[in-house]
């Protein structure tokens, strides 16, 4: 089993936060730090749980993490790989069989230790069943002077198209508490800042949010079709923008009309008069921007954006709320 190439990009960030906005956050959304099923000493155990959700979006991230500071397999299911890695010491490959601790959750993990015989760092791939429940294929976790330090999760294909980044990774404290989190995607990494408007907002691609509200739509034979969901609403995507900034057109201001409606916002519509064009993941979007927004937006800009959504007609159409700068 090879390892997962991790390749990152120094990033220059920016990240706007946008009061005046403040009513377009997801309603009762809270982030909770991890749903976690973790590995130790051959007991699979659930811990805490990352639900970047509550009353609006229903659909909950789980982390299967894994501790191997006490492995439990038979000898035949161990081969060393490495005699001496870049820790300086011994890279073992394990593959679990039924009656294995692990069993129920991995297929497979390389151990690396250090010089002094301890692990350094684990990287397990999920089974089949676990793979598809949590939408990870690897999971990664770092040590340091016997302790861990830090869990990288590798998305699955699926996982990737619902949330948009290739991986997650998070660092914690002597206690296990998540302290940072960052997402990578493409070969760029950003850090996470949970003090920031932006965080409220889970992350969903603008595809899968389309997706899954316009599954339920139901046609109006006779006129246009307005399609809202109270759950999948909102979120974060990467994007890059791909055109020149355009006033808004008539119709343009009735869709996005359509959504401060359902919202009950009444004076949203003033704040929105220019679109752009972005591109998700080799697909094309119109996205209507704030005016604040305006000066930290331009064509060919790379850029993790929040925002809000309602379909119109069989097609979505986001409402910018906040953006990161990626370069």
């Amino acid at each position: 089993m090879k390892e997962t190439p991790n390749k990152l990009m120094n990033l220059t960030y920016l990240v706007v936060t946008i009061l005046a906005l403040a009513r377009l956050a997801p309603t009762k959304t809270q982030v909770i730090n991890s749903v976690r099923l973790t590995l130790r000493a051959g007991k699979l155990r659930k811990e805490r749980g990352m639900s970047m959700t509550s009353g609006n979006f229903g659909l909950a991230l789980a982390v299967v993490l894994f501790g191997l500071t006490s492995v439990q397999t038979s000898a035949e299911s161990q081969k060393t790989t490495e005699q001496k890695n870049s820790f300086g010491g011994k890279t073992i490959e394990v593959t679990y069989q039924k009656g294995d601790a692990s069993f129920e959750t991995l297929d497979a993990a390389l151990i690396y230790y250090d010089q002094d015989g301890k692990i350094a760092k684990t990287l397990g791939r999920l089974n089949t069943k676990k793979s598809q429940e949590t939408n990870i294929a690897f999971q990664e976790e770092l040590f340091k002077n016997g302790r861990t330090v830090a869990y990288k999760m590798f998305m699955t294909d699926n996982g990737k198209r619902m949330k948009g980044y290739d991986y997650v990774m998070e660092w914690v404290d002597d206690k296990d508490n998540v302290v940072t989190s960052a997402y990578g995607k493409g070969g760029a990494e950003v850090v996470d800042r949970s003090d920031t408007f932006m965080s409220k907002y889970p992350f969903f691609t603008i595809q899968y949010i389309k997706d899954v509200v316009l599954e339920a739509e139901s046609k109006n034979p006779t006129g246009d079709t307005v399609t809202f969901s109270a759950k999948y609403n909102s979120g974060r995507a990467f994007v890059e923008f791909s055109s020149d900034i355009v006033p808004m057109t008539e119709l343009d201001t009735r869709i996005a009309g359509y959504y401060f409606a359902s919202r009950g916002i009444h004076d949203g519509l003033d704040r929105y008069h220019k679109k752009i064009t972005v591109i998700e993941d080799g697909k094309t979007f119109i996205l209507y921007l704030q005016d604040t927004l305006l000066p930290f937006i331009h064509k060919e800009k790379r850029a993790i954006i929040s925002y809000v959504a309602i379909c119109f007609n069989s097609e979505i159409y986001p409402l910018l709320t906040g953006l990161v700068d990626m370069k």
